[in-house]
């Protein structure tokens, strides 16, 4: 796979090499011989929105000087006339139409899914989504003083909705929540500060902690749900790995329905024994 990526890497510049020593467009900073790259080329090459993108370009520029130095001293010494140079070129050049066409017309379709084929199919394989390590779905909110923890915690209590509660004490900024969450899926790993999963793992569905004491503040947490290690796994924890797997065999079918009706449109000899 690595001496393939290689190929095509090598590739793509001999045939990008006669453009961009003829037609160069935009700012150009960087040039050996006649060959020309601009700012435009390596921008389109790396990831702006990683910060700083000047690194980045100065990166750029130095690897490209290096392929270039190495495509010209090739055609140089007159590689593209090889034969086995000639071979992997089409080689490559069948892997890259091959890849480009199923990008194009079997992978980036994703117009047939929707919420309802992803619980469909989460219905139809909730088995397989096994958790493997104890999670609890949880409510969070943490204040600065145990007094406000304990009015928010005991309204709770008397029956008032947690996201109404919250809500409440968020419009008052004397109340002093310092963070709040929701609906929030987590492990012994994830949950911080560590000592809140000692009194979460002990609470039962919907039942409402006392006022827990941490280096952030006084934490109370309301629990929804408790899922043990090796049960199945709620819809909302595994949802991205179900849009994965479905994406996945919806992919596959597509693929399998191309080759079929491939085989039908085009004559197929196989003549090995």
């Amino acid at each position: 796979m690595k001496n393939i990526i290689l190929i095509l890497t090598f590739l793509f510049s001999v045939l990008l090499a006669g453009g961009c020593r003829k037609h160069p467009d935009g700012k150009i900073i960087a040039r050996v011989g006649e060959t020309t790259l601009t700012f435009e080329d390596a921008l389109a090459h790396i990831d702006t929105s990683r910060k700083p993108v000047d690194d980045q370009v100065k990166r750029y520029i130095a690897q490209w000087v290096n392929d270039e130095l190495i495509n010209q001293e090739a055609a140089r010494k007159g590689i593209e006339s090889d034969q086995q140079f000639q071979i992997r070129v089409r080689e490559a050049s069948r892997i890259l139409a091959n890849q480009y066409f199923l990008e194009q017309y079997i992978y980036s379709d994703t117009t047939g899914i929707d919420e309802k084929l992803m619980q469909d199919y989460f219905r139809i394989h909730r088995e397989e989504f096994i958790v493997q390590e104890d999670v609890i779905k949880m409510n969070v909110i943490t204040f600065t003083t145990r007094e406000k923890a304990s009015l928010f915690a005991a309204s709770v209590l008397r029956g008032t909705l947690w996201s109404n509660a919250v809500n409440s004490f968020l419009e008052d900024t004397s109340t002093g929540v310092v963070s709040n969450s929701s609906g929030k899926y987590t492990t012994q790993r994830t949950l911080f500060p560590s000592e809140l999963w000692k009194v979460a793992s002990t609470l039962s569905v919907k039942e409402v902690s006392f006022p827990i004491k941490t280096s952030m503040g006084y934490t109370v947490i309301q629990a929804l749900s408790n899922i043990k290690k090796g049960d199945p796994a709620e819809y909302s924890l595994v949802q991205d790995m179900v849009r994965q797997r479905y994406i996945i065999e919806q992919r596959r079918s597509r693929y399998n329905e191309l080759l079929e009706n491939l085989h039908k449109r085009y004559k197929v000899e196989i003549l090995y024994n």
